[in-house]
């Protein structure tokens, strides 16, 4: 038998995700038609020393197994994957007629037209850096993030996200000052629906491999077929400061802004971001499941091995998910549940569903005491997907699919509800174009009563709603008959912002008697969300 000849493209190592398992090398090769193929080993049969595999060069293979092909993202197209084992032979040797197809680029336009595009299929992409944003941390996956801006030579541009440990080398490459076209040859990147709008590409885990201006044919063709205004261009590439994500959307989308009063009465389906604090966890069970690696739908029943019964995946390792319900409160006075999942979950409480549930194997109750301690009381942005409200019945929860517990951005967006001011005209509320009703009250005349609950006007988004409460009172009158105003009336615009959860003490002296936002509002005898308009 004169073996398998094949080249290797890729060769990478896998950790063992578990104390108890072994890690892999993994490879991706091409025989001399051209047709790729996976090829798999256990760390404990080869070490690194005794494989001395170099991506580039060609090696026969001997004695191995044909397997299916489990991993999430296909590196192939094909469903098989060579399994080599202990008996396995891997011998280099030197063919200079073997071909070498060492790349299979996809066209920018195609990724971004969505042309023939396989979410799990991982792709080739060239192109010249135009911009890059300095790298910012993400907390739900407690690492660094890049994002470049590439283009090809007709300059459709796609954007490229870099995680981790792939940063640092293409970040001193992009500082070098020279006037050099900076073109990055990505290898098996995977693609990245953002918000179901844009296709993205990035990096993945081990196995993409990122070079800067590297000295193969490739970059050279590249340079070739740029033109001369372009390359000139190159010599100044720009840098983006506001590397946050998150701060360019809250720009664009100020005007969505909302306070939980709003949401209850709106008319068109669209997602909002909401300020409000969480008052408790409404989760009747367990805060995570073990998901399907593939399609992250819940895994039912025990075993070595769990078959997906939604897209067939066989599951060999636990995957533990967040899904929490909570009750989320403004300072609007209403309350309303929201349900996490895993990603928001991570960003609030700072710690993945796995090492949760792997410090809470002693703990009695359903919701461990770290996870109540990590949400309730704890502020945050929330965006949340809101369709309209149908007829009187208010929705059972909203789900949140965004969440930032930034500092900067809290102080900035902190109690704005843009587009969510009301006033009172005829004993109406006039908000955002919606209309609502406002019962009057009758003295024992008979007459029309104003008191201080008729006239609470949210604040505009450069003030805080607390301190525009203004009390309109029926006008006393002193000895010589004439109307007498008290400094008690208005509450003046110096008074401090009092927390949401925080209880509002009565005034004494005859001053104005009010009451904490949420015991008006909120009963917390209801799971569901319940919204009470003061009467």
């Amino acid at each position: 038998m004169s073996g398998l000849k094949v080249r290797v493209i890729r060769i990478y190592q896998v950790p063992a995700q578990k104390a108890d398992n072994v890690g892999s090398w993994e490879m991706v090769l091409h025989d001399e038609t051209g047709n790729r193929m996976h090829a798999s080993m256990k760390s404990d049969v080869y070490t690194e020393k005794d494989l001395n595999i170099i991506e580039g060069c060609l090696y026969k293979i001997k004695i191995f197994i044909v397997g299916e092909y489990r991993h999430n993202y296909k590196t192939t197209k094909n469903p098989r994957k060579l399994m080599l084992i202990r008996q396995t032979s891997v011998t280099y040797f030197e063919d200079s007629d073997f071909p070498r197809y060492m790349h299979n680029f996809r066209k920018i336009h195609e990724i971004v037209s969505d042309i023939d595009v396989d979410d799990y299929e991982l792709l080739d992409v060239i192109g010249r850096v135009v911009s890059y944003q300095p790298p910012t941390f993400v907390p739900s996956v407690s690492t660094k993030r890049m994002d470049l801006k590439l283009a090809d030579p007709e300059n459709r541009e796609i954007t490229f996200s870099l995680w981790g440990e792939h940063i640092q080398p293409v970040l001193e490459n992009l500082e070098k000052q020279d006037s050099k076209p900076k073109i990055v040859c990505v290898q098996f990147a995977r693609i990245n629906r953002f918000r179901n709008t844009e296709l993205k590409i990035a990096t993945t885990f081990y196995i993409t491999k990122v070079t800067v201006n590297g000295d193969s044919d490739i970059f050279k063709d590249f340079l070739n077929r740029m033109s001369r205004e372009d390359i000139k261009a190159c010599s100044q590439i720009v840098t983006e400061e506001d590397g946050d994500e998150i701060y360019t959307l809250f720009a664009k989308k100020m005007a969505d802004v909302k306070s939980l009063r709003w949401l209850t009465d709106i008319k068109k389906a669209s997602t909002y971001w909401v300020d409000g604090t969480i008052m408790e966890i409404e989760s009747t069970g367990a805060c995570w499941y073990n998901a399907c690696k593939n399609c992250q739908k819940k895994l039912h029943g025990d075993g070595r091995v769990l078959r997906c019964s939604t897209c067939g995946e066989a599951n060999y390792i636990d995957n533990y998910r967040y899904k929490i319900e909570v009750m989320v409160g403004d300072s609007s006075g209403f309350a309303a549940t929201f349900l996490l999942w895993n990603t928001q979950c991570v960003t609030l409480i700072g710690k993945t569903a796995a090492k949760m549930k792997q410090l809470s194997e002693h703990s009695s109750t359903l919701i461990p005491k770290a996870i109540k301690e990590a949400l309730i009381d704890k502020r945050a942005l929330f965006e949340v997907n809101a369709p309209p409200v149908k007829g009187n019945r208010p929705l059972d929860y909203y789900t949140a699919q965004r969440v930032t517990i930034d500092q900067e951005i809290l102080d900035i967006y902190g109690t704005m509800y843009t587009g969510s001011q009301h006033s009172t005209t005829g004993g109406k509320d006039v908000e955002d174009g919606i209309e609502v009703q406002q019962p009057s009250k009758k003295d024992g005349k008979g007459k029309e009563k104003v008191g201080c609950e008729e006239s609470v006007e949210l604040a505009a988004p450069d003030k805080d709603p607390l301190n525009a409460i203004e009390c309109v009172q029926s006008p006393t009158k002193n000895a010589k008959g004439k109307e007498k105003v008290g400094a008690e009336d208005v509450m003046p615009d110096s008074e401090e912002h009092i927390p949401n959860s925080a209880a509002i003490e009565d005034v004494p002296a005859g001053g104005v008697k009010k009451k904490s936002s949420f015991d008006a509002k909120y009963s917390s005898k209801s799971k569901k969300l319940k919204i009470k308009q003061e009467k």
